[in-house]
């Protein structure tokens, strides 16, 4: 079995408003549908290489208070460990995208870019993430 690799996952709906949160979201993609491709490339590396990757979904609302109740700023370093954190709450459950890469304009979790991608470590999960049941 390989190891699983998370990968940040945003929203359609919630992509703009999380580039503009972000304080290094102009590095992210310009629109949804460049950052949706670069990642599903991502996506398909990342099994191509033995990994079995892991959807965080890094949601609107949530992220920011994650990131405040830590004392981090909205960044790729917050984003990183958020990943993490899932990644290492959740890996026991094997791929979490369920239906591969079914909808475009409703990806199953929220995203970042593949480069984000990373192995787990450390981190905990926060009470949104422990409330909220996977997507099937």
């Amino acid at each position: 079995m390989g190891t699983a690799v998370g990968v940040s996952w945003y929203r359609r709906e919630h992509y703009d408003e999380l580039r503009r949160i972000f304080a290094d979201g102009r590095q992210l993609p310009e629109t949804f549908d460049q950052w949706l491709r670069a990642a599903t490339e991502g996506l398909i590396r990342i099994e191509q290489m033995g990994g079995i990757p892991v959807k965080a979904p890094l949601d609107l609302f949530d992220f920011p208070k994650w990131c405040a109740a830590r004392h981090l700023e909205c960044d790729f370093r917050a984003r990183q460990m958020f990943v993490a954190e899932f990644v290492r709450d959740h890996a026991g459950e094997g791929r979490q995208d369920g239906a591969d890469h079914a909808s475009a304009s409703e990806p199953r979790y929220e995203a970042a870019s593949p480069s984000e991608a990373g192995p787990s470590r450390g981190g905990r999960k926060s009470p949104s993430q422990r409330s909220r049941r996977l997507r099937s």
